[in-house]
């Protein structure tokens, strides 16, 4: 189910109200920026509560093509920047996994 995301700076859904974004049952938030990605994105996210953080790249067919364990992150914003050196040209879904709660944005590969 889509609560919010950005995806090449259109918004889609509702953002979330400050008051929902510090509730203990808000959603995790994330976004790529470029996207398009040619050499390297940067992942946005938000974390309601401190927490492991890992991060999981997708090919279209599903398949993991690459896992980032970030360890233990506070709450609230942070970033990280992933290199698309070794991703072939195409669409893939980054997932962000943390206290139990999973986010997901598109990105798409272009050279």
């Amino acid at each position: 189910m889509l609560l919010y995301a950005v995806v090449g700076g259109v918004e889609y859904g509702t953002r979330p109200t400050a008051a929902e974004e510090d509730s203990p049952d808000a959603p995790l938030a994330l976004r790529a920026d470029p996207n398009p990605v040619r050499s390297a994105t940067t992942l946005h996210y938000t974390l309601a509560t401190a927490a492991d953080v890992r991060l999981i790249v997708a090919d279209a067919l599903g398949r993991t093509v690459r896992q980032i364990n970030l360890g233990a992150r506070p709450a609230g914003a942070g970033e990280v920047s992933v290199q698309a050196a070794g991703l072939a040209p195409g669409m893939y879904v980054v997932r962000l996994a943390a206290a139990g709660r999973t986010a997901e944005a598109r990105i798409v590969v272009a050279r």
